[in-house]
């Protein structure tokens, strides 16, 4: 995505904040979901809050 973060920046950053003890919860929304091409955005967003609830990428 152009001026924002990696797909490896995104799960590490979400790794990161599963390690928080204060982290309660997590909001996910997608801006048009007619738009996503072959459900690449939502399959994005479930790996993202795997990454924030622990799950590793590597």
């Amino acid at each position: 995505m152009p001026g924002g973060l990696t797909y490896r920046e995104a799960h590490v950053f979400m790794e990161m904040i599963s390690q928080i003890d204060a982290y309660a919860s997590l909001e996910v929304a997608e801006v048009n979901p007619i738009l996503d091409d072959r459900n690449k955005t939502a399959e994005f967003a479930a790996e993202i809050i795997a990454s924030s609830m622990g799950k590793r990428i590597l």
